[in-house]
C-alpha cells in the first residue's frame, strides 16, 4: 500500500514530490574500453587563479537545476571573466529551454554580454537520456522570474564557440564542465590541437571510489555504478578523457560531502539580497522538490573548486571510462592503462559553503526580488487543518506555504485555487473522496510533504481568487482529507 502524496525519482540523487489526487490536485507550474594514455607525464595539481589575471572562463553546461547555482556563482566572480557559455543538448535541458535559461543569468546578472550557443541534441555513441521528467523543468527554466534575454543566441555551434574562444584572448582559456562532455568531445574532432589552447578542464564527473547515482531500474539489483553527466554521453567522455587534457575531476567521491539540505536553505533564505544568491533562492523555493531525496551541491563545488581548490582534497589518478548504454555506461574506473587525471576524493564543507555564500552574495539586487506577499501558516491535526494568513487581506503573489504535520504520520499540506470548483463541492469530495468521476481540476500552488513531526516550507505563485488548504494523511486508497477555508487572494 502507497503512502499518500510520495513517490519517488530515482537517479541524480532526487525525490520528486507529486500529489496523488489526480481528481483535486493539479500542479501548476521534473564491452568495456580502456582510455589511452594520452598524457606523458601527470597532470600538475589544480593551482590557484593566475596573478596575471582573472580566469578566462567558458562554461559548459546541461542547464540544470544546480548549473544555475554554479553559474550564478560565477557571473561575478573577480577571478574569473566568463567569455562564453555552451549549452549542451545532450544534458538535462533540450537546446531551446537550455538557451533561453543560460541568456536570462546572462542578463540578470553579467555587467556586459557574454557569447551563448548550444550543442548538438544527440549523444555520440549508445547512451541512456536524462529521464523527460528532469528535462521538462529544466527546459522551464524551473519557473524562476528572470528578464528576457538581451542578446540572442550565437549563431556558431557550442563546438565553433569552444575552438574560437581557445584561439583568441591574452591568457588560454579554461572550461567548467557540467554536464555530458559532447561539446567538447565536438571541439576535438574538429580540432584535435585544440588542447594545445586550453589551460585546464574542469569537469563535474564521474564516481572513483564511490557508488555512482544511475539508479538500476526499479526493483533492479546491486548499488548504482556510473555518474549522470558521463552516463548521458560515454562515447563523449572516453574521447575527452583522451584527448590530454590537463583534467581536474570533481566527483562524487566529494560531491557527496556537500549536501544541498535544509541548513543551506535556511541559511540562503537568511541573507539572499544579492541578485545571485536571491534567483539560487527562488530557484529552491519555487522547487521544493529538489531539496527532498538526497541532493548535492554537484555543480557549484566544481565551481568553487575551479577559484578555489582548497575546497577539495586532490590527487592523481589513472582512469578508464565505460561505454554503452548500459547501466554501466559512463563508468569511471581506476586503472593503470587509464588518462591521467586529477580527482578531488573529498570536500571541505565548511570552507565551501563559506565561499560559495560568499559568491552568491557579491554585487546588486534584483530590481524586482522574490519576496512573498502572502503567508499561510498551516497546522495539521488528527481532525484539523488549522490555516492562518498574513496579512489578513492578502493579495495575488508569491505565496509562501509553512506547514506543522501530524505527530504520528505522514502529511502532506497543500494550498490550492478553487477554480471551477465550489467551496461545498471540495468539502463534499474530501469527505468521501471518489477519485476517477471528477473530470474538472484545480490548481496547486504551493504544497509540503511533511515526516511525522516534521515543519516545512515552499513557495509558489497564485492569481487573484478563492483558494483553499488541504491537510492529506492515510494512504492513496485510503486517504484522509481536511480541509481550511475559503480564501481570497485579492487582484
Amino acid at each position: 500500500m502507497r503512502a499518500l502524496g510520495f513517490r519517488s525519482v530515482t537517479g541524480r540523487g532526487r525525490m520528486a514530490l507529486v500529489a496523488l489526487l489526480p481528481a483535486l490536485l493539479v500542479t501548476a507550474c521534473g564491452p568495456s574500453v580502456v582510455v589511452s594514455d594520452a598524457a606523458a607525464s601527470p597532470p600538475p595539481l589544480a593551482t590557484a587563479p593566475s596573478s596575471e589575471g582573472p580566469i578566462r572562463l567558458l562554461i559548459d553546461s546541461d542547464m540544470a537545476a544546480d548549473d544555475i547555482g554554479a553559474i550564478a556563482s560565477l557571473l561575478r566572480e573577480p577571478a574569473v571573466e566568463v567569455v562564453g557559455i555552451t549549452v549542451t543538448g545532450t544534458g538535462e535541458a533540450h537546446c531551446p529551454g537550455g538557451l533561453y535559461s543560460a541568456r536570462t543569468l546572462v542578463t540578470a546578472l553579467a555587467s556586459s554580454p557574454i557569447p551563448v550557443a548550444c550543442g548538438r541534441g544527440a549523444a555520440l555513441g549508445p547512451a541512456q537520456s536524462f529521464p523527460e521528467e528532469w528535462r521538462t523543468g529544466a527546459d522551464a527554466g524551473y519557473g524562476i522570474n528572470l528578464p528576457a534575454p538581451a542578446t540572442p543566441p550565437d549563431s556558431r555551434s557550442a563546438e565553433q564557440l569552444i575552438i574560437d574562444l581557445a584561439s583568441v584572448g591574452d591568457r588560454p582559456l579554461t572550461i567548467l564542465t557540467i554536464g555530458p562532455l559532447t561539446n567538447i568531445a565536438m571541439a576535438l574532432r574538429l580540432d584535435p590541437a585544440l588542447p594545445a589552447r586550453i589551460d585546464r578542464v574542469v569537469a563535474m564527473a564521474g564516481a572513483v571510489e564511490v557508488p555512482g547515482n544511475v539508479a538500476p531500474p526499479e526493483g533492479g539489483a546491486g548499488l548504482p555504478t556510473a555518474e549522470w553527466n558521463l552516463h548521458a554521453d560515454p562515447t563523449a567522455a572516453a574521447e575527452v578523457f583522451a584527448a590530454g587534457l590537463d583534467l581536474t575531476l570533481v566527483p562524487l567521491d566529494a560531491t557527496n560531502e556537500v549536501p544541498l539540505d535544509a541548513d543551506f536553505i535556511a541559511e540562503l533564505e537568511a541573507d539572499h539580497l544579492a541578485a545571485p544568491a536571491d534567483i539560487v533562492f527562488e530557484l529552491y523555493a519555487r522547487n521544493s522538490f529538489l531539496v527532498t531525496g538526497e541532493p548535492m551541491l554537484w555543480d557549484s563545488i566544481a565551481a568553487m573548486t575551479l577559484v578555489h581548490p582548497e575546497v577539495v582534497s586532490l590527487r592523481e589518478a589513472r582512469v578508464r571510462v565505460v561505454e554503452g548504454d548500459g547501466l554501466d555506461g559512463g563508468r569511471t574506473i581506476e586503472d593503470p592503462a587509464g588518462a591521467r587525471v586529477v580527482a578531488a576524493t573529498g570536500a571541505d564543507s565548511v570552507l565551501f559553503r563559506k565561499l560559495l555564500f560568499a559568491a552568491l552574495r557579491r554585487g546588486e539586487p534584483r530590481p524586482d526580488p522574490f519576496t512573498a506577499t502572502v503567508v499561510i501558516r498551516v497546522q495539521a491535526g488528527a481532525s484539523t487543518c488549522e490555516a492562518r494568513i498574513e496579512p489578513p487581506a492578502p493579495r495575488a503573489g508569491i505565496v509562501r506555504l509553512d506547514g506543522v504535520g501530524l505527530p504520528n504520520a505522514e502529511t502532506q499540506i497543500t494550498a490550492f485555487a478553487l477554480g471551477e470548483w465550489t467551496w461545498a463541492e471540495l468539502e463534499a469530495f474530501a469527505a468521501q473522496p471518489i477519485f476517477g468521476e471528477n473530470t474538472r481540476q484545480i490548481e496547486t500552488i504551493a504544497a509540503v510533504g511533511l515526516k511525522p513531526g516534521a515543519a516545512g516550507t515552499a513557495y509558489g505563485e497564485a492569481g487573484a481568487g478563492p483558494f483553499g488548504v488541504a491537510c492529506l494523511t492515510g494512504t492513496f486508497d485510503a486517504p484522509v482529507i481536511r480541509l481550511s477555508g475559503p480564501f481570497r487572494l485579492a487582484p
